[in-house]
């Protein structure tokens, strides 16, 4: 399934509906009983684009893992739902379900994710 965007691609971004920032960490995509690590390569309220070998089936249902630090350097592992969007060679890109905002359970399961983008809308 070919995307209607790349995820680097600058010439689409102001179709996007929700901004994406740049989050280069380690990744993991849980499907069918296994899991397959990666890269993140940017992250939004809506979705992620990670680079990740592992062929995917299009809309099959993922959970995402992201390997995050918290404010003390512990490593902390937050998970939220997906499904996928469109793979492309070596990258996927995902959407997340339900979204990283207002009051969406999201919001709680990821609370590490959630600070992140908050401070990035922000400027900071």
């Amino acid at each position: 399934m070919s995307p209607p965007y790349r995820s680097d691609d600058s010439k689409f971004s102001d179709r996007r509906k929700v901004p994406r920032f740049t989050l280069q960490v380690r990744a993991g995509v849980t499907g069918g009983g296994k899991t397959h690590w990666g890269s993140l390569s940017n992250v939004s309220r809506t979705g992620v684009a990670m680079s990740l070998k592992q062929p995917l089936r299009p809309n099959q249902g993922v959970t995402i893992l992201f390997n995050l630090r918290s404010a003390d350097g512990r490593e902390v592992t937050e998970s939220l739902s997906a499904k996928v969007v469109w793979q492309l060679g070596g990258k996927a890109g995902f959407e997340l379900d339900p979204p990283v905002k207002g009051r969406s359970p999201a919001v709680l399961k990821a609370p590490y994710l959630n600070a992140y983008l908050l401070d990035k809308e922000s400027g900071r």
